[in-house]
């Protein structure tokens, strides 16, 4: 009992010093109370903060993270101790929580509670509407302390910065080409701190030239539109196109410069979104003339552009104002006026025009004067005419070549009343090359030169190997050796006259077929034909017989090919190929065929040329029969005729019957080649009679299928001889006869034998 009094006791003193512990650990609590508002920001943002508890008359201190706010201080004024409504701006701080306390002079006990704020990742830029390519400030506040940070546009990693000890940072970046439109930047710590805003890129759009004419292109060129939209181009109000952006948004646009006034106009790029830019350039003023190669007196059309409007145009001739030449322009600075050049000088000219605001434009012209040669230059025959303006109106003109007269048509040219006059000629007989025609009205003299050219014909553009060319030539290098030349091989030589003419002849030499150049040349100038080799065989012999040895020469194949020939469709065994120039030479036996006409065939897969041979077609001479003539020849005979000869060689055709007209044959015998026939066993001849013999007859045929006239017929008997049938008939009665006479015989000698019955047996 003592021991759980003991117990007790002890566990109460236990019990009672953790109470005191707790009440004594317990914080005192602070007497004022505040609230804020917002309870999460960025570094910068203004939160309100109002209170009650607090000391009357005592001044307070806003800390944050237990730091006086720089300004945020007061003092009690209410008589209840409330802290009216203030407010302060969060400092610089890392991202994550932040305490908020108001601190008052009364002391510790009149501190408020601590109220939380959590500051939240920023990001600021410079400038939020730029263009492509410049250069902005990135700011950020509320990240990680010391994190490294990566700015992406667009979700494209850029650059990386580094954070200092409160989570701030500022850097620079260059905006990128692209699009135009809304793009976003985002930033963003190791620790997954991040914070995006965004920047808009400005469209622009920049011209070709500052100043230009009417009339002239102009290329616009935009960027940073909308990507892969419709872009209008306007120049001031008027549409002038319509492009379509890349997926970049860029485009250019090629614009022909309008009508318009002189001075500054507006070039205005809108896409569908509404973005806009625009650029300017001034339009100057300009002319221009139907033509600037002019007589004097004549009268041009001149037309001007980019003046002012509504304004007095004057026009000036080298500085000097031409009389009665004025014009007005029209609402957009252009006008149209025909003037007459006075008579002047013949060279370069200036003409010029000016409105009453001073601006001019001015173009230059040519008087013509002087001599035209068309052509300037041509062979020997061709006809060449001069045209002569600026001289003496009315005025004779003598025209030379290399100083000597010529003639021409008209045969006494004359000038028109404008100094101008036509005339032509022929160009003589004379060596090639450059040569003077001199034209004077007896006060201006002109000269242009003229080009007489090598000029040549050939007799003959197509042929065989071996075809004589006549190639004749003019206008070469005077008493000049010609050298001609087949594929760059001398074929002739030959020397011209002085006055550069020749004549050469040769012979097409070995060449393959197709074309071939065929140069004249005195080794300063050059002629070439082209002169087609045409494909030839030459067969020797062109007639024969079998066996005939046939020679094919061809010339102007193709060079170095396997060759085929065939004789009718039978192709001829051959590996000739041919050489280089495309000759070749085959030698090849007449086969076996029939009298006539045969294609004999050669061609190297591209080339393919055709000759006949005739085979020989005359008959072999009718055989003469020599045995038997009739007699009795046996049932075997051997017949016997006189051999025929022929070049194509023989084979016979023997014939054996009992009919003199052959309507019946007993033995045929075709092919024979020998003038001899021996009857074999198995075609054993029947016995016939003189006056019912056999007939026989030959006829010759030769390689060439050519047959003679069947031989006269003759006949032969054959002696008494009985066929197999009856003497196996004859044999077999006898036989018969043999057997019955053997029977009668042995009948005739037997005994009869009479039986005995047996005695009876005895009981």
């Amino acid at each position: 009992m003592r021991r759980l009094k003991s117990y007790l006791t002890l566990s109460s003193a236990l019990i009672v010093s953790l109470i005191v512990s707790m009440l004594f650990a317990v914080p005192v609590m602070a007497a004022g109370s505040i609230t804020t508002s917002p309870l999460s920001g960025p570094a910068g943002s203004t939160v309100s903060i109002s209170g009650t508890g607090f000391t009357a008359g005592s001044t307070y201190t806003i800390t944050f993270d237990g730091t006086p706010i720089v300004g945020a201080t007061g003092t009690i004024t209410t008589p209840g101790g409330a802290l009216t409504a203030t407010s302060f701006v969060v400092p610089s701080a890392v991202a994550g929580l932040h305490n908020i306390q108001v601190k008052t002079s009364a002391g510790a006990g009149d501190d408020s509670n601590v109220r939380q704020f959590t500051v939240t990742p920023q990001i600021t830029l410079s400038s939020t509407s730029v263009t492509a390519g410049t250069t902005i400030i990135v700011y950020g506040s509320g990240f990680g302390a010391s994190r490294t940070v990566t700015i992406y546009i667009d979700s494209v990693a850029r650059i990386t910065t580094t954070s200092n000890t409160v989570g701030t940072f500022s850097d620079s970046i260059q905006i990128p080409s692209g699009a135009g439109g809304t793009h976003t930047v985002t930033a963003t710590d190791t620790a997954l701190n991040t914070a995006s805003t965004t920047y808009s890129v400005i469209p622009t759009v920049s011209l070709s030239s500052g100043s230009v004419t009417v009339g002239s292109q102009l290329t616009a060129t935009g960027t940073n539109f909308v990507a892969s939209t419709s872009v209008r181009i306007y120049i001031g109000s008027t549409l002038i196109t319509t492009v379509s952006s890349s997926t970049t948004g860029s485009f250019t646009a090629s614009i022909t410069v309008p009508q318009g006034t002189y001075g500054s106009h507006t070039v205005t790029a809108t896409d569908l979104s509404g973005n806009s830019a625009a650029a300017t350039f001034s339009i100057i003023p300009s002319i221009s003339a139907n033509t600037t190669t002019i007589t004097s007196g004549s009268q041009i059309t001149v037309s001007g552009n980019g003046f002012t409007a509504s304004s007095t145009v004057r026009f000036y001739l080298d500085n000097s104002l031409i009389n009665g030449g004025t014009v007005n322009t029209n609402t957009v600075g252009s006008f149209s006026q025909s003037l007459v050049i006075p008579v002047i000088t013949g060279g370069n000219h200036t003409l010029e025009a000016r409105d009453t605001s001073s601006n001019s434009a001015s173009l230059s012209f040519a008087i013509t004067q002087g001599i035209t040669v068309n052509p300037q230059s041509g062979t020997a025959g061709s006809n060449i005419q001069v045209t002569g303006k600026g001289f003496i109106a009315n005025k004779s003109i003598s025209i030379k070549l290399d100083g000597a007269a010529i003639t021409t048509a008209p045969s006494s040219p004359v000038t028109n009343a404008g100094g101008e006059f036509t005339a032509s000629f022929t160009i003589p007989a004379i060596f090639g090359g450059l040569h003077s025609i001199d034209v004077t009205d007896g006060t201006f003299s002109f000269s242009s030169s003229l080009s007489v050219t090598s000029g040549a014909d050939i007799s003959v553009i197509r042929g065989d190997v071996g075809t004589s060319v006549t190639v004749t030539g003019t206008s070469f290098g005077s008493n000049a050796a010609i050298l001609m030349t087949f594929d760059g091989e001398s074929v002739a030589t030959v020397n011209a006259d002085r006055n550069g003419a020749f004549s050469a002849t040769f012979n097409v030499p070995p060449a393959s077929g197709g074309n071939h150049t065929i140069i004249a040349s005195d080794r300063t100038r050059n002629v070439s034909f082209n002169f087609f080799v045409k494909s030839t065989v030459v067969m020797t012999p062109t007639s024969g017989f079998v066996g005939t040895s046939i020679t094919l020469t061809g010339s102007g194949f193709a060079s170095q090919k396997s060759l085929a020939v065939k004789y009718d469709a039978t192709t001829i065994p051959t590996t000739t190929q041919t050489d280089t120039k495309g000759g070749f030479t085959i030698v090849f036996n007449a086969p076996v065929s029939k009298g006539g006409s045969h294609s004999i065939i050669v061609t190297d897969g591209t080339n393919t040329i055709t000759n006949t041979f005739s085979m020989d077609a005359a008959s072999p001479p009718v055989p003469v029969l020599l045995s038997p003539l009739n007699k009795n020849g046996g049932t075997t005979p051997e017949l016997q005729w006189n051999a025929v000869n022929d070049q194509s060689g023989v084979t016979y055709t023997l014939q054996v019957s009992r009919n003199i007209n052959f309507n019946t044959l007993v033995i045929e015998k075709k092919g024979l080649t020998s003038p001899v026939y021996q009857v074999t066993e198995g075609e054993k001849l029947e016995s016939a009679s003189k006056q019912e013999p056999y007939y026989w007859r030959v006829k010759a045929i030769d390689g060439a299928a050519n047959e003679s006239a069947f031989s006269s017929t003759q006949s032969f008997y054959v002696g008494f001889v009985l066929a197999n049938w009856a003497l196996y008939l004859i044999f077999g009665i006898a036989i018969v006869v043999a057997f019955f006479l053997g029977f009668f015989l042995r009948g005739g000698n037997k005994t009869k034998v009479r039986n005995t019955p047996a005695p009876p047996s005895e009981s």
